[in-house]
């Protein structure tokens, strides 16, 4: 018999930090490089597509969930495909989300020792920083909401800071527009969809969040807000270098804050550095937090959060050998992938299998 999820540990607006939070990550750091490699000064317009990609997915997470009103993320699985396909989904998951939490956390510890503490070993960065995971992670769902919350009111207005870059702008860069070509320009979008994983949490918060009315319109402009905060980081970036000098900058992004000084400060990119640390760790937990919810789904536990702390520590461990961020980027590619693969495909195929089972109930909500 499935389980059911009590619902109302959510509000609609914290699942909205939640979802934009995890979204942003370290991908904005460097995603202006990447897309100006595939789709040149088109690059933005890729930006864009992948927007719609992943609005595509929330879409059929929230048909697929709102069948299954009553189930978490890994009950429908077995609900939909059965129960050894469904371990297989889980199993699936579970890696997903663990590897990507691993190996974001270890890529912004690279980027913490280059830009801030070259000297400071890897191993005392990585018990600093997993002293905030194991607090989060530990203490649920709610606590987690209320941090997402908190965060992103503490650190909307980083956003100001990009009129800075902008007074230094070429436009002229960004022309001829269409010029790239169509092919490019889809091929940059999967590039940047890589870096707006994170909206398929919705699937895991969807069974908690109350009340449900209008859910799906909150996840919707949580994505929306991405997309429009990726596409203007990415138009100033291009504006702001030259297409030779962009694809030379690992975190391109970090270079547009080197031009802005203050009297009292002169290196604002230590500032952002440092107040964008609880921003990745948001993404870090709740990708741990997907993976022990799997975990103690497959081992048939009540109570995720011990297996979830084990598997943050066995993440800790892991990223003390990890190789640096640039051999990391092909894993990360392979992930992005995988998650693409969860977040949109398996959704829409869930939704269709649903709808030809008698299995859960369409619940008769208003969107």
């Amino acid at each position: 018999m499935s389980k059911t999820a009590p619902a109302g540990k959510l509000t609609r607006q914290q699942l909205f930090f939640l979802i934009s939070g995890i979204q942003i990550g370290v991908g904005i750091l460097s995603l202006p490089a990447g897309l100006h490699k595939v789709a040149r000064q088109d690059g933005w317009i890729s930006a864009f597509i992948a927007g719609l990609m992943a609005a595509l997915g929330l879409v059929f997470i929230h048909l697929v969930c709102r069948r299954f009103p009553g189930q978490a993320l890994y009950d429908i699985l077995d609900s939909v495909w059965g129960k050894y396909l469904g371990k297989f989904w889980t199993g699936l998951f579970i890696i997903y989300f663990w590897a990507t939490g691993a190996v974001i956390f270890r890529i912004y510890l690279e980027i913490l020792q280059i830009w801030m503490l070259p000297l400071t070993p890897r191993w005392v960065l990585i018990i600093l920083l997993m002293l905030p995971v194991f607090y989060l992670v530990f203490n649920g769902l709610t606590v987690l909401g209320r941090f997402a919350e908190m965060l992103f009111l503490i650190s909307a207005w980083i956003v100001i800071l990009l009129y800075f870059p902008l007074r230094e702008a070429h436009w002229y860069y960004l022309k001829p527009i269409g010029t790239a070509g169509l092919k490019a320009i889809l091929l940059g979008s999967f590039k940047a969809a890589l870096a707006m994983l994170g909206f398929e949490f919705y699937w895991l918060a969807y069974p908690y969040t109350s009340p449900r009315r209008r859910l799906l319109f909150w996840a919707l402009a949580a994505n929306g807000l991405v997309t429009i905060l990726y596409m203007a980081v990415t138009v100033i970036a291009f504006a702001f270098y030259s297409p030779e000098e962009i694809e030379s900058w690992r975190w391109p992004t970090l270079g547009l804050l080197k031009v802005i000084q203050f009297s009292f400060i002169e290196r604002m990119e230590y500032v952002i550095l440092a107040l964008w640390v609880p921003v990745v760790l948001l993404t870090v937990i709740g990708m741990f937090y997907g993976a022990g919810l799997g975990t103690a789904h497959l081992l048939k536990r009540k109570d995720h959060r011990y297996l979830t702390l084990l598997l943050v520590l066995l993440a800790g461990v892991v990223d003390i050998f990890l190789p640096d961020a640039d051999k990391l980027s092909k894993l990360g590619d392979y992930l992005g992938y995988a998650g693409l693969g969860l977040g949109i495909l398996l959704p829409g195929l869930s939704w269709l299998l649903a709808s030809l089972l008698p299995r859960g109930g369409m619940r008769n909500e208003r969107n």
